[in-house]
């Protein structure tokens, strides 16, 4: 069963590996980026969708001064995020590559090939100290139902952490059978919005 997150004290430790979850403002944990952003640590890095807005993505990471390196699809064109990308590395790799590179890492392959043009190219999986994902309900053994487009890049994120920290807005709640959408076994730590 998932512990329920009450503090900060997981984000004390500098240079950690964060994969976040959401596309677009949707599916966004943003209590948890709000406290990762709150937090002493710095030098991390983020792998993300894409960088989002000013409210609903990682901004306040990107402006508490967090980030060393991020990796996206897409960086848009939001202002205040441009604003603080010329003081990190920033790796953008092709959406379906981001995909595969992060179910890769859950499924503990090394890696992959794909096609490009007429060669092949060999791309790392992704793997992550943290995962950080937001789910619409939870129940006690950590089982998730995410609502519509919410469930976007949250459950092969979810997999690819050493340790999961998931934000819902319901919990606990009893979820039925077909609710169950991802297991609880991958759930380490719950925070209800």
């Amino acid at each position: 069963m998932p512990h329920e997150v009450v503090s900060d004290f997981f984000f004390d430790v500098d240079s950690c590996v964060f994969l976040i979850g959401g596309f677009g403002g949707t599916g966004v944990p943003m209590k948890l980026i709000e406290m990762l952003a709150r937090s002493k640590s710095k030098n991390h890095t983020i792998i993300t969708n894409d960088t989002g807005t000013k409210k609903s993505g990682i901004y306040p990471l990107l402006k508490n001064g967090k980030v060393s390196k991020l990796i996206c699809s897409f960086v848009g064109q939001n202002k205040e995020v441009e604003a603080y990308l010329s003081d990190i590395e920033l790796i953008f790799l092709p959406q379906g590559s981001l995909a595969e590179s992060i179910r890769t890492g859950a499924s503990k392959i090394k890696g992959f090939h794909e096609k490009i043009l007429d060669n092949y190219r060999h791309t790392e999986s992704i793997y992550a100290d943290y995962s950080l994902v937001k789910a619409a309900k939870a129940d006690i053994y950590g089982n998730l139902f995410y609502d519509g487009t919410d469930k976007n890049f949250n459950p092969i994120m979810l997999m690819a952490g050493k340790e999961t920290l998931v934000e819902v807005d319901k919990y606990p709640v009893k979820l039925k059978l077909h609710e169950r959408m991802m297991p609880g076994i991958y759930v380490d730590y719950i925070l209800k919005r």
